[in-house]
């Protein structure tokens, strides 16, 4: 869990997470998306069930100074460091090979970076793991250049996409190391690129070649990045309000783009987003709580409607894991906001992770990007593990 001195950017970095991820609802705007390969060999492409365009890297967990480590959590902190090498490789190799779309790439980075923090003794290994990172997405932005096809469907605004994150990234580093001016520089870059992504997305649109749900995310990356942007987060309150309302006139119909993870999805994102607005406000205690256990019923029912869906071969494991870490994640900005998670919620929780690892593990066909995807399970399983390990230590 987070000191203190840190509670302050979690919450921020959380709400960023919130409005990266803030219209995913909105899949039924525009055509399917079609994202584009970045290696050179022509093969098929998997779109994302939950539409998800961008994913910002969402957390930093900074568990408090031990004197000593413990032998049974730090042997499992070491499981996880092997784990998270082995699903960085299989992951960008489906990448590269064009089975893995960018944004799908992208969250199960945020994984790994996400166990590579929590596994930390010390702050000033902070740099190292965000340098880690950076490493990882230079590694995207290489692939996609020697893709080299400036006219395929998205090329274009998705190197400018990763180049935004790197910047970020790098503006992490400098900062985890003090280096005020620079981390300046590095997030005026990360702005520049996110200004140029969303100027690239609205010219993909115009011919085609992009969706409405990529131009809002384009917009609202750029907001995560310069909060003096006119879409300020009272726009963005209401922007979450109206595709909540528009998500349930098309599930009312009866249509897709109103399915009940997506419903769920939605209410989800308002509920949050409300959730990180009153954290802060000790008046608002109670609001808090209301939104808290509105998320909670919401992330719930997502990953509930996303393992049926996965039984009738409509959602994929992948989906249904990224849905599950929703919950963690929440479950996350409560406890750093010194908000008790009930017992029976945490072990819900923890039952549907063992549930989705069970699945995970009859999994026998791990050619394309199901090696990646088993082990992107794997390795949530195993951050659960650590945190028991290290909660049973600390007693």
């Amino acid at each position: 869990m987070l000191e203190r001195s840190h509670r302050k950017l979690w919450l921020q970095l959380c709400f960023n997470l919130l409005i990266a991820l803030g219209a995913m609802v909105l899949l039924g705007w525009a055509q399917e998306r079609q994202p584009a390969a970045p290696a050179q060999e022509k093969t098929g492409t998997i779109t994302n069930q939950n539409g998800i365009e961008v994913f910002v890297p969402n957390v930093v967990r900074r568990p408090k100074s031990k004197s000593k480590p413990d032998a049974g959590w730090q042997r499992i902190a070491t499981r996880m460091n092997e784990a998270a090498v082995n699903l960085s490789e299989q992951s960008f190799g489906a990448f590269q090979k064009g089975l893995m779309p960018l944004e799908d790439h992208l969250e199960q980075l945020d994984a790994i970076l996400t166990s590579e923090l929590s596994t930390l003794t010390d702050q000033k290994q902070l740099p190292a793991a965000y340098q880690n990172h950076e490493r990882r997405l230079n590694r995207v932005l290489t692939a996609l250049r020697q893709f080299n096809q400036p006219n395929a469907i998205g090329w274009k605004s998705d190197i400018l996409l990763t180049e935004t994150m790197i910047s970020q990234s790098q503006a992490w580093q400098a900062e985890a190391r003090g280096q005020r001016s620079a981390s300046e520089a590095a997030r005026q870059r990360s702005v520049e690129f996110a200004s140029q992504h969303l100027a690239q997305r609205k010219q993909d649109f115009e011919i085609g070649h992009a969706t409405v749900p990529m131009i809002v995310n384009g917009q609202l990356v750029l907001v995560e990045l310069a909060p003096e942007n006119k879409f300020l987060p009272p726009d963005a309150r209401s922007f979450l309000e109206d595709t909540l309302v528009y998500t349930r006139i098309w599930s009312d119909r009866k249509a897709g783009i109103g399915r009940e993870d997506r419903l769920a999805l939605a209410e989800f994102q308002q509920a949050q987003f409300e959730l990180l607005s009153s954290l802060d406000d000790p008046r608002r205690k109670r609001e808090a709580g209301v939104h808290a256990q509105r998320a909670e019923e919401a992330a719930t029912r997502m990953y509930d409607s996303l393992w049926e869906f996965a039984q009738k071969g409509t959602s994929s494991l992948f989906d249904v894991t990224a849905a599950w870490r929703l919950r963690r994640r929440l479950h996350d900005i409560l406890s750093s906001a010194d908000q008790k998670i009930a017992t029976s919620l945490a072990n819900r929780r923890d039952s549907d992770l063992n549930r989705l690892a069970d699945e995970a593990n009859l999994v026998k066909d791990l050619t394309g990007r199901m090696s990646a995807d088993v082990n992107f399970v794997g390795l949530m399983k195993l951050d659960a593990e650590y945190r028991k390990a290290v909660a049973d230590a600390t007693k």
